[in-house]
């Protein structure tokens, strides 16, 4: 793997390649074109209310996590 600086600098060579076409990183892997955010990672990050099925997944539901 690549040391800590290195990958910081390839993080921030990445961002500023995308910014002229509008893209953005939100987190670490997904990257996205400026209107093209996906509505559930939106609804996570503000809080939203949402319903995990399956193994291991998590629901939160107005100020409660289940």
């Amino acid at each position: 793997m690549p040391s800590d600086d290195v990958q910081a600098n390839y993080f921030e060579e990445t961002r500023n390649i995308l910014r002229p076409a509008d893209m953005r990183i939100t987190n670490i892997h997904p990257i996205l074109q400026e209107g093209y955010e996906c509505l559930h990672n939106l609804n996570y990050w503000h809080g939203g209310e949402y319903i995990g099925l399956g193994t291991a997944a998590a629901s939160h539901l107005g100020r409660q996590t289940i």
